[in-house]
């Protein structure tokens, strides 16, 4: 049996459906729990698997294998559900897509974004940090892509933001000013991304701020263009009404 395959088992052992549900699953033939998964708990799971160093064994230095690394996220998050998800595993998943193939690297960051739901504040700002680290110059949309899904997966369950905490808004506003040193088409990208996270109800309460980074960009005469775009997409995500007293 998988080790994803075992995790999966303990869990729902762990937390089982409602009556009504379990009847319906025993009639259509749902599995039971085998034995591995009926006497281990997650804790017991949790402690096998940091001792058994299986995190470390497949994203080790010279892992380049998707598949193996596609099969991780069901893993580090239960281990970041049962707060057992180490600092060196998160740092091994990221670097496992440094200077490889844009396959792998796409592997890479959907791991990293699906895991990011689960992930407490202080890895998620560590995580955030890396991704930082990158110079605007050196976005491409994969980055970008990922960049979305992380930040939409790391506010889920999250409490309201400090000015600072909204991970990768900041860095869409960043890539549409003028000066950034990107193909086109990748900026049209930065603003898309942008304007359908400020979109999402969890932003809600950015977008008077983003309204207003752009009236100090038109007061200061930058980045006009995108700022005056932008305004006009966020008063549209507004009822009529709403706008006419925005201020």
């Amino acid at each position: 049996m998988e080790v994803n395959d075992l995790l999966d088992r303990i869990v729902r052992k762990e937390n089982p459906p409602n009556p009504q549900v379990a009847a319906a699953q025993a009639m259509h033939g749902g599995v039971q729990p085998k034995p591995a998964a009926r006497y281990l708990s997650s804790k017991q799971a949790a402690k096998w698997i940091e001792e058994q160093k299986l995190i470390p064994l497949v994203l080790g230095k010279d892992s380049s294998h998707p598949e193996l690394i596609k099969r991780t996220p069901p893993v580090m998050k239960f281990l970041a559900q049962n707060k057992a998800l180490s600092k060196e595993a998160l740092d091994l998943l990221w670097t496992a897509g440094i200077g490889k193939h844009e396959a792998l690297v796409r592997v890479v960051y959907d791991a990293l974004a699906e895991i990011a739901s689960e992930l407490p504040e202080a890895q998620l700002e560590s995580l955030f940090a890396r991704i930082k680290e990158i110079p605007l110059n050196q976005f491409t949309d994969i980055l970008m892509n990922f960049l979305r899904v992380f930040t939409i997966n790391a506010l889920k369950g999250q409490p309201a933001k400090k000015a600072d905490g909204w991970y990768g808004l900041d860095i869409y506003w960043r890539l549409i000013q003028d000066g950034v040193d990107l193909p086109s088409e990748f900026i049209e990208l930065a603003h898309k991304i942008l304007i359908d996270l400020l979109g999402r109800p969890q932003f809600e309460s950015q977008r008077k701020v983003y309204v207003e980074k752009c009236m100090i960009g038109l007061r200061d005469d930058q980045s006009v263009v995108a700022s005056l775009r932008l305004t006009k997409q966020i008063f549209d995500l507004y009822p009529t009404s709403y706008v006419q007293g925005f201020w």
